[in-house]
């Protein structure tokens, strides 16, 4: 290969006259794929030597680990940082801007080897947390990884405007879909683009399961598959509880996180049209007032009782008596499940889980102000899907790496600095 230091993972950080560059080395080396850079060494090298693959795979990484947004920026860094060519493994040479296109669009090939990584890394987190927790720098009252997990989705607008012809579009594939409101207390506007789906570890914030899929598509229908697979690519996770927003609200859903064992704690819409539930899922008493919910009985569902106070009803009739003692049932089959809840939507606990959600809304705003998730220039879903996987990718390695300097309570700080090289001792 042309002007290319050795590949840096077959030097190992330690070894004599080998540079230790702090987390962003960490990093790098964390994030090497034996068999990603194995399928990219396959390919038959034609012309003039080239890079090895090894090295662009590390210098597209560093690019979103340094939030560079055009390959311009990444290469105008590598050329003025000596350590950070090294850090990549380049000498004194850097790529021209059209072989980073190139391999972009051969890494985008392989986007599953891509997916393996982050659910690679994802695993590693969780058994460094576990690690972590037994050595008693993680608290014991802290969850087990993945007992708790957040659903939602996030726009990821596409390079250039839609038209309403969609022969005239410059992306074909992104559509037209609905997000929150950036500019305004309520309601929601249209973007142009994809979406981002995601679930993620509702307490550490790790993702776990996602899927760009264009922007016109709902969010309700994406939770089965994204479950499945969740527990197909981490079968050992001990799933417990799963939050999301009122976007989810559909009996299916309910239905299917039940079959998996799950308790939803899924906000739900006020469609009660018969008045018998407030939208917190308590039954309301005969003089309208809302039931409080008391414990849960196995054999007979929610047990929920007339609140103490009373309502207009109470003294007014000799048979209610001056303080109503009435207590209800409330089991989960059918549409109860939904509207109650087999985790009832009335108890504190299921207050306290739904706290939890916003774990992934934070996930997304880190990777738009980190990790350039919302900038990018690339047309087609292919590409999107890629541009998504590396953007988790160098989230999820950041933790790692964090977690591995033993820095637990930073682990989701994304901010890498430049290299700066701890030269070890040279060998005599």
């Amino acid at each position: 290969m042309l002007n290319i230091m050795p590949p840096p993972a077959d030097r190992q950080r330690g070894d004599p006259g080998v540079p230790d560059f702090g987390l962003i080395g960490t990093i790098l080396d964390e994030l090497h794929h034996d068999e990603l850079i194995a399928k990219l060494n396959d390919y038959r090298w034609t012309g003039r030597p080239g890079y090895a693959p090894e090295v662009m795979w590390r210098a597209t990484l560093v690019r979103y680990l340094l939030k560079l947004r055009y390959t311009r920026d990444l290469i105008a860094q590598l050329k003025a940082s000596r350590l950070l060519r090294r850090v990549c493994g380049l000498r004194d040479t850097v790529p021209h801007e059209g072989t980073f296109s190139r391999f972009y669009a051969r890494l985008a090939d392989h986007k599953d080897l891509v997916d393996a990584a982050i659910m690679d890394v994802a695993q590693r987190v969780g058994a460094e947390i576990e690690r972590l927790q037994d050595e008693g720098v993680v608290p014991e009252s802290a969850p087990a990884p993945g007992r708790m997990v957040a659903i939602d989705s996030s726009d990821v607008e596409a390079w250039g405007n839609g038209k309403r012809e969609p022969a005239k579009r410059i992306d074909r594939e992104a559509e037209w879909g609905h997000r929150t409101a950036k500019l305004a207390h309520e309601g929601d506007e249209l973007f142009y683009g994809y979406k981002l789906h995601a679930i993620c570890d509702a307490y550490y914030g790790t993702p776990l399961s996602w899927a760009v899929l264009p922007a016109n598509m709902n969010d309700s229908p994406t939770l089965p598959p994204m479950m499945d697979q969740l527990k197909r690519n981490h079968p050992k996770l001990p799933v417990r509880y799963a939050m999301a927003d009122r976007g989810y609200d559909a009996l299916s859903n309910f239905q299917d996180l039940h079959q998996h064992r799950i308790f939803a704690v899924i906000q739900v819409r006020d469609t009660d049209k018969n008045g018998l539930y407030t939208p917190k899922g308590e039954p309301k008493c005969i003089g309208g007032q809302p039931m409080e919910y008391v414990r849960t009985d196995k054999g007979k569902g929610h047990l929920f009782r007339c609140p103490a106070d009373g309502c207009e009803l109470k003294g007014s009739k000799p048979w209610l008596g001056e303080r109503c003692g009435s207590e209800h049932y409330e089991g989960w089959d059918g549409e109860l499940l939904r509207r109650v809840g087999l985790l009832p939507r009335a108890s504190k606990r299921w207050k306290r889980l739904y706290k939890q959600r916003t774990s992934v809304e934070r996930l997304f705003g880190s990777l738009k102000r980190s990790r350039l998730l919302d900038q990018h220039c690339y047309l087609g879903i292919k590409k999107v899907r890629l541009h998504v996987g590396l953007s988790l990718l160098t989230y999820t390695g950041t933790m790692l790496g964090r977690l591995l300097d033993g820095d637990y309570a930073g682990m989701r700080e994304m901010k890498v600095e430049m290299p700066v090289a701890n030269w070890t001792a040279r060998a005599a």
